[in-house]
């Protein structure tokens, strides 16, 4: 007797009603959290939906979210010490956590570049200034900041990024950089920004706080990237609708760095420009 196996369209049930099982109580849970606010499900859920999509898409949440928030860092703050744990700070953690676990368990895990090491030697570098500094200190929180970033950069570079994936990194990256660059622009117009002695505004100064010049020139220098991406996918895309919209979000992205009134950060967005200039052939 033959066994008859399922192919086709009708092998594609199985998940799909696993998936309607699942959505129903889900879609209960919601209505019942909502009429009765019990906010407390609502968190469950909202919980178990980002551990869901942390392992299945780590470039949506959390890394993700992380780039998308680094403009913003000043802005989501968890604690009342400007060096204290922010939001996006968070997210970084969770990014190794998540990431190092995949790249373990599913076998994405490979010998980073020989650029990786470099970078590694550049932090110690850094670090080492550390011992004449006027105020010893002052450095440390910088010293952990930076540790964080290099273990995080360690993580990703070992890990098997895929096109897509990467892809949707930079979309990410672009849309943090050009929606800070619009609040950046706004409360300039809306009065809502604070000036400095230097008369420069900030994300920062939207707090009510002081304007300072590192608050601003650490904003604008994480435009830089955003600008990078932005010019290179107007190079590449060839519909005209798509280099219209790619060249008005590399103005505003502009305008934003101007603001700030960081001429070492405009320097740099002169120094891409130019880069592009020289090394493509558009």
């Amino acid at each position: 007797m033959k066994t008859i196996e399922i192919q086709g369209p009708l092998s594609r049930i199985y998940p799909r009603g696993l998936l309607i099982i699942l959505a129903v109580p889900l879609v209960l849970l919601t209505a019942i959290g909502i009429v009765e606010a019990k906010w407390s499900y609502l968190g469950l859920l909202f919980a178990v939906l980002l551990i869901y999509v942390s392992l299945k898409k780590p470039f949506i949440f959390p890394f993700g979210l992380y780039v998308f928030s680094i403009p913003f860092e000043t802005l989501l703050v968890m604690s009342g010490s400007s060096h204290g744990a922010t939001v996006t700070r968070v997210l970084g953690i969770i990014t190794i956590l998540i990431l190092a676990l995949k790249s373990y368990f599913e076998k994405k895990l490979r010998v980073p570049y020989n650029i990786t090491l470099w970078w590694v030697f550049f932090a110690f570098y850094c670090f080492l200034s550390a011992t004449w500094s006027l105020a010893p200190d002052s450095p440390l929180v910088r010293i952990q900041t930076i540790t964080g970033l290099v273990v995080l950069y360690i993580v990703v570079s070992a890990y098997r990024v895929q096109k897509k994936e990467y892809d949707m990194l930079t979309w990410f990256i672009l849309s943090g950089g050009a929606l800070s660059a619009i609040l950046i622009i706004y409360g300039y117009h809306k009065g809502m920004a604070e000036f400095g002695d230097v008369a420069r505004v900030s994300l920062a100064s939207l707090k009510n706080d002081s304007g300072s010049g590192s608050a601003d020139n650490g904003l604008s220098f994480t435009m830089l990237l955003p600008v990078s991406i932005c010019l290179g996918m107007l190079l590449k895309k060839g519909k005209p609708l798509m280099k219209i919209f790619f060249f008005a979000v590399l103005l505003i992205l502009f305008f934003g760095v101007i603001l700030t009134g960081s001429r070492g950060n405009l320097a740099g967005c002169l120094v891409i420009l130019l880069y592009f200039f020289i090394f493509t052939r558009k």
